[in-house]
């Protein structure tokens, strides 16, 4: 990376969560400018709280329908029973790779 727009970056370390289903990459940016986002000036793309798309635009949208959800909804069981919830995830998933086949 680095070689048409001079931006590199040096890594210190590499992490793993808790259940190694996630790695995080600690590094320092280097270049002039030292923006490594595809969109032109941004220095990272993991957007702040206030990008209105993606996982913090999901996270509002269920936190808000967990606080609303009235008492023995779909919606309100789906969040207060893991099974149920986990089958759900499921379905769904199979139904996106149906429609992507």
């Amino acid at each position: 990376k680095g070689d048409t727009s001079g931006a590199w970056q040096d890594l210190h370390r590499i992490d793993l969560d808790c259940d190694s289903d996630a790695i995080r990459f600690t590094v320092v940016q280097n270049g002039s400018p030292a923006c490594f986002c595809h969109r032109p000036g941004h220095y990272t793309c993991w957007c702040s709280g206030t990008h209105r798309g993606g996982l913090g635009h999901l996270e509002r949208t269920l936190t808000s329908r967990l606080a609303c959800a009235p008492v023995g909804s779909y919606t309100k069981r789906l969040f207060e029973d893991p099974d149920l919830l986990r089958n759900k995830i499921l379905e769904e998933g199979q139904e996106l790779v149906e429609a992507t086949e």
